[in-house]
């Protein structure tokens, strides 16, 4: 019976689990839309799964607007300053491929470099917007130095957002038949795991409990 009981429970955490991941899925997707707000939406997101991944959220939904609603202006303007830069680099890689040969071959290298820059930058700029408080400057400033501090991390972090891309490249006919699925699920998923990664290197920069 005690067994019986325990599986239960656990197969209770699960549903709950699945259940969190729908809901922030859904609010994360529905909150991009204007694409603008891409930034905000992402910020709420991660604060949701910080906290998950720390035991302390509790209320998904609500957590999730209240971060979106206290981040909106700053969340806002780093995403469009991403934006921003990111075209330059796609004008600036266009403008690359008509140089001859050898001057290609450089601004190609120096364009792959700056590339690696932003994605640093994109990757770890959201999280920690969500963890930490700071101004617009000192967040970019500090989330390109934790992505750079912890640099395998932003490996394994990228590879792991990037399951569903892999997914439609490797195995295109079971991408499609689970592709619900990646809608449904896969950003609140891979949000609350890519956040337990996340925990590990915010932990440098946050006192102990109790401190």
């Amino acid at each position: 019976m005690s067994k019986y009981f325990a599986a239960d429970g656990a197969l209770g955490i699960i549903m709950e689990k699945i259940a969190d991941f729908l809901i922030l899925s859904v609010l994360y997707l529905l909150f991009s839309i204007p694409i603008v707000t891409a930034g905000a939406s992402a910020t709420a997101l991660y604060t949701v799964t910080l906290r998950m991944a720390r035991h302390e959220e509790k209320k998904t939904a609500r957590g999730f607007w209240n971060a979106f609603r206290e981040n909106f202006r700053q969340a806002t303007l780093i995403h469009l300053i991403l934006t921003a830069v990111l075209l330059l680099l796609v004008f600036y890689a266009l403008a690359v491929s008509i140089l001859p040969g050898n001057l290609q071959t450089v601004f190609g290298v120096l364009t792959g470099i700056f590339l690696i820059v932003w994605l640093m930058e994109a990757v770890f700029v959201f999280p920690v917007q969500a963890r930490f408080c700071g101004g617009i400057c000192r967040t970019m400033k500090n989330a390109w130095l934790m992505a750079a501090a912890n640099f395998p991390y932003f490996l394994l972090i990228v590879l792991i957002s990037g399951l569903p891309i892999w997914n439609l490249l490797l195995l295109p006919a079971v991408f499609l038949r689970i592709l619900i699925l990646w809608i449904l699920l896969g950003p609140g998923l891979l949000a609350w795991v890519n956040s337990r990664l996340f925990q590990r290197c915010f932990q440098k920069y946050t006192p102990e409990e109790g401190v």
